[in-house]
């Protein structure tokens, strides 16, 4: 038999009979193929989005926003007892619950040639802590770690995600400083990147200690350069340099232990204010020096922390008590 003949006599009358009469099955049949197509591809779509979310690595913390508005009882009191209560962990199976809060805080982007633009760049900052068991995680996990990480409870260094690196120019294997844009001076204060990290959760650009926070709210004090407690010293950050100049050391110039070993480069001070004579020995010598604040100079008083989020920390996403 041709394949003309087979056509002819067998399947030409095999699809009328499939179509129906005036093709009223052969529609059918096309509406049903065109609906699972586009269910298969509906659930091939819900497939990639649940991925990406348990791909996510803060899929372990969950967030719950304080609402003061609603919880007219909500206390210091009750807020530390969540923290605290071994009772409240082991009913609802979660390991930690950190109080923090979030800030605004302008930085000045950096130009192609490493000077400043005079550009503000703000960052949605959230406070930390290196007991945290969320501080723990992103420091231990090597997709989020881009760097080691120096952040300590007491100083004003600052962990950074990449994607804010990128916004206000600094590359991102030469991170060195953020520039704080003072609400008190015109010139900007040299904020230490301790860490750089891939990402972190709800659009969070840094990390910021309590102690940061705590000078913010403080009215700025710590960050106004005429301030008294910074006319008491001189202090520089010299980059790609190991050795002081004889003539540097001659004016009193000391090194000045440096923990964090991301900054390339050397710390120096002098126990007198700064003057025009040891300024222009510093910039003339090593004219890419930077002058640097010592901000724990003035201690920051503890400002209300009124926490706006409580992390909820699970090592067992399984056992998350759905009455939660």
């Amino acid at each position: 038999m041709s394949k003309l003949d087979f056509l002819l006599f067998f399947g030409w009358p095999e699809f009328k009979s499939i179509a129906g009469k005036k093709f009223k099955h052969f529609v059918v049949l096309t509406v049903v193929m065109i609906v699972s197509l586009f269910a298969i591809e509906i659930g091939k779509s819900a497939l990639q989005l649940l991925k990406k979310k348990m791909d996510n690595p803060f899929v372990k913390f969950v967030n719950v926003d304080i609402n003061y508005g609603m919880l007219d009882d909500l206390s210091v009191g009750t807020l530390d007892s969540l923290q605290n209560s071994e009772g409240l962990k082991s009913r609802y199976l979660f390991d930690e619950a950190l109080l923090t809060r979030f800030k605004l805080i302008s930085f000045l982007k950096y130009s192609q040639d490493h000077g400043l633009t005079g550009q503000k760049v703000q960052a949605l900052a959230q406070i930390t802590d290196t007991t945290s068991e969320f501080y723990r995680f992103i420091k231990s996990n090597d997709e989020i770690a881009q760097t080691e990480m120096f952040f300590t409870n007491d100083g004003f260094g600052c962990i950074v995600t990449k994607s804010y690196l990128n916004r206000i120019g600094l590359i991102q294997n030469q991170p060195q400083f953020l520039q704080y844009s003072s609400p008190l001076d015109k010139e900007p204060i040299p904020i230490e990147i301790v860490g750089v990290v891939s990402e972190l959760p709800d659009n969070v650009d840094i990390l910021i200690s309590r102690t940061f926070f705590n000078a913010t709210q403080n009215g700025g004090k710590n960050f106004e350069i005429g301030n008294v407690y910074h006319k008491t010293y001189a202090q520089y950050f010299i980059p790609k340099t190991q050795t002081l100049d004889q003539e540097v050391i001659d004016s009193g110039f000391k090194e000045k232990f440096n923990p964090n070993l991301l900054l390339k480069g050397i710390f120096i001070e002098k126990n007198s204010g700064l003057n025009p004579v040891d300024k222009d020995l510093i910039l003339k010598t090593y004219p890419k020096a930077l002058r640097t604040f010592d901000l724990s100079k003035m201690p920051a008083k503890n400002a209300d922390l009124n926490p706006e989020r409580i992390v909820f920390s699970f090592n067992n996403l399984d056992s998350i008590a759905s009455s939660f």
